[in-house]
């Protein structure tokens, strides 16, 4: 099991993501035991407080001189034992079964790679459900099976397919995820969902949303600028990235919003699909303006 944070918001790192994660998989209602490797910066050595490994039996901290979290990640795998390696993001608290569920899908069919479930905001609010659909929407078909897109913030992968596909040396998250994760299907990985296996995403309202945002539309117009032919004009650019992810994202409501909105969601629904892409604008034009990184951003 690693934990890597991929955000580092405002003000001295409080190591509160990392205190929910561990205790969470602490109450893991797995059978067989597992151990738990924890990588964090060099500079967060002196930081770290004694009680993290407490919280859950067999973990160990670890320290590495990178700054991405995809590097952090990469350094953690050599120091995991098993064949089955579980890679979570602290800000996403698994359920109790999440392990578990997860576990059971890999073991009952040997040619799977990896395996992730879905992903929330949690229900408490219409705001959470809505964006918990939008955000997460695109890598959850709303029934168990074979998936195009892993959950970067928490999947189990076996070691053989951690250790071919080391994360792109990109220093947008988003965009190195998701180079990696063609790579893998490229290569005739397989990839699967089990909707049972549930994580709650921690959420910090509106400039949690915008950041994430900014990141998507970043991440939209490298690969755009890596994949178009032949190359438009700016302002074409983004019309056709807007139009490609308004789409995206109206497919996910009609497919997922029978399952996870509330029927008085749909109005939120139908707002908030225009005005995510007013947070997408600003990460795309620096990617089409040939920025190699996000400037200004939590996540890392």
């Amino acid at each position: 099991m690693v934990v890597v944070s991929d955000y580092a918001g405002p003000g001295a790192k409080d190591w509160a993501d990392e205190r929910a994660i561990l205790e969470a998989f602490g109450a893991q209602d797995l059978a067989e035991s597992f151990e738990i490797v924890l990588v964090e910066h060099e500079r967060y050595r002196s930081a770290c407080p004694d009680w993290l490994t407490r919280l859950a039996p067999r973990t160990t901290v670890h320290f590495a001189a990178h700054e991405w979290s995809s590097r952090l990640k990469d350094a953690a795998v050599p120091r995991c034992a098993g064949t089955l390696i579980a890679v979570v993001e602290a800000d996403s608290v698994p359920a109790p079964d999440w392990l578990r569920h997860l576990v059971a899908a890999m073991d009952a069919d040997p040619g799977i790679d990896a395996a992730s479930g879905r992903t929330t905001y949690g229900g408490g609010s219409a705001l959470r459900r809505v964006l918990g659909v939008l955000d997460r929407g695109w890598m959850d078909p709303g029934r168990p099976g074979a998936i195009e897109h892993l959950s970067n913030n928490g999947a189990l992968y076996r070691r053989a397919l951690l250790e071919r596909f080391p994360y792109p040396a990109e220093p947008n998250a988003f965009l190195s995820a998701r180079l990696r994760n063609r790579a893998m299907l490229d290569a005739g990985a397989r990839l699967y969902f089990e909707p049972r296996a549930v994580m709650e995403h921690g959420f910090g309202g509106l400039g949690f949303e915008m950041d994430m945002r900014r990141n998507v539309g970043f991440a939209d117009g490298r690969l755009y600028l890596a994949t178009a032919r032949p190359p438009r004009s700016t302002p074409r650019a983004l019309a056709t990235l807007i139009r490609r992810r308004l789409a995206g994202e109206w497919l996910d409501c009609r497919r997922l919003g029978p399952q996870y909105l509330r029927w008085y969601d749909w109005p939120l629904a139908l707002c908030l699909l225009g005005c995510v892409r007013l947070f997408e604008l600003p990460g795309a034009l620096a990617a089409l303006r040939g920025a190699a990184s996000l400037p200004r951003t939590s996540y890392r």
